[in-house]
């Protein structure tokens, strides 16, 4: 997993040698950080309790034409259900639409940038019984793998040329299995989120 970042990111720094006039034309590169909190409800595997998340997403994208974005989502995330907690981390691909509001503006500065994306990741998350009601007995620890696909939009207010705030919703379909488990649960998440993104051109 780790050597497939690699080579990703490696690509889209070669790509960007293209040279691009304006933050979404064709040779732009992004990077992107977002941070937010997220609650999930499950069936079955959650039961009465819900997980309470709070996630940082950096992304790497390149503009492989005007407004087309492809990507790679790297996910860190803080888990936190009933008296268990955790951390996971997470990667995979990504395909967005930036809207260029005004093709004729020079300056990126004070421009807005809605977007629309579409993601898959997959994440390896464990979690164990806080020191506090940690007691030596089975189920005092959890692992389990997530695959995640969704959807997200949001807009970039620039701040300069070449940064901006961003704000986004993120809605995800949520597949949680148990290590060693040949069951697994269906939940969905809802992301409300505030990050910056600069974009390289």
């Amino acid at each position: 997993m780790k050597r497939l970042l690699i080579i990703a990111v490696v690509f889209l720094f070669a790509a960007s040698i293209t040279a691009a006039d304006g933050p979404t034309d064709k040779g732009s590169l992004i990077l992107e950080g977002n941070a937010s909190f997220s609650s999930i409800s499950s069936d079955d595997m959650l039961g009465d309790e819900s997980a309470t998340i709070i996630n940082i997403v950096p992304t790497v994208g390149y503009f492989i034409s005007p407004n087309l974005l492809i990507g790679a989502d790297i996910e860190f995330l803080k888990v936190s259900y009933g008296d268990m907690s955790g951390s996971s981390f997470g990667i995979g691909p990504s395909v967005g639409y930036y809207f260029n509001m005004d093709k004729t503006r020079i300056d990126a500065k004070g421009a807005v940038y809605p977007y629309i994306k579409g993601f898959f990741i997959y994440t390896s998350s464990k979690l164990e019984a806080e020191e506090e009601e940690e007691e030596e007995e089975e189920g005092d620890e959890m692992e389990f793998t997530t695959t995640t696909f969704g959807f997200q939009g949001g807009m970039i207010f620039m701040l300069s040329n070449y940064v901006g705030a961003n704000f986004s919703a993120r809605y995800s379909f949520d597949k949680f299995k148990p290590e060693g488990s040949d069951e697994s649960a269906d939940g969905n998440t809802l992301n409300i989120g505030v990050g910056i993104t600069a974009f390289i051109y």
